[in-house]
């Protein structure tokens, strides 16, 4: 994380503006990025981003360094604001179903192409668990109950996958 970065976020800890306003302009395509990534809505997106950086505004003390990176911490605010935004919002379907042809997918084209591609590498079970879990924004339970699967099961199949699609993203970056 740059000095710059840290510098930033205590500003914004002892309240002042203009360094929530600089961060916000820095960050703020990253944030929104992954708010449409899950949410597959512009408008919702940007709520959530909103939503986002006023979290940052109120509870930027609480981001420690040494438990990961800058990025890392905004990702996975931004990740869980969506998901409990699609929670708030999705509506019951008739049928009761959600097909994973339905799922929100990766974006087919840009920076998250290598993702598409090691997703399409995993095997189907962990694809399943992954798209449900993080892009169908579903608990690990709710995951074993749609797949008719133990959650000791679904938590392992996501561990693989994670590890295989970290390994996947760290050999691209060495390519690179």
């Amino acid at each position: 994380m740059a000095e710059n970065d840290v510098h930033l976020l205590l500003r914004i800890a002892a309240g002042d503006e203009a360094a929530l306003m600089e961060f916000h302009r820095q960050y703020v395509n990253l944030v929104f990025s992954m708010a449409l990534h899950v949410l597959r809505d512009h408008s919702a997106a940007e709520e959530v981003s909103q939503d986002v950086f006023m979290t940052i505004w109120r509870r930027s003390a609480l981001f420690d360094p040494a438990r990961g990176s800058l990025a890392g911490w905004l990702l996975t605010i931004t990740r869980r604001r969506a998901i409990d935004y699609y929670r708030r919002h999705r509506r019951a379907q008739a049928d009761g179903e959600d097909s994973l042809a339905n799922l929100a997918q990766p974006p087919a084209a840009g920076p998250d192409l290598d993702l598409q591609n090691a997703l399409a590498a995993l095997p189907t079970e962990q694809r399943h668990c992954v798209q449900l879990v993080y892009f169908g924004g579903l608990t690990h339970h709710e995951v074993a109950a749609k797949l008719d699967i133990p959650p000791g099961t679904v938590k392992s199949r996501l561990r693989l996958a994670l590890n295989r699609l970290r390994q996947a993203i760290s050999d691209r970056a060495g390519d690179d």
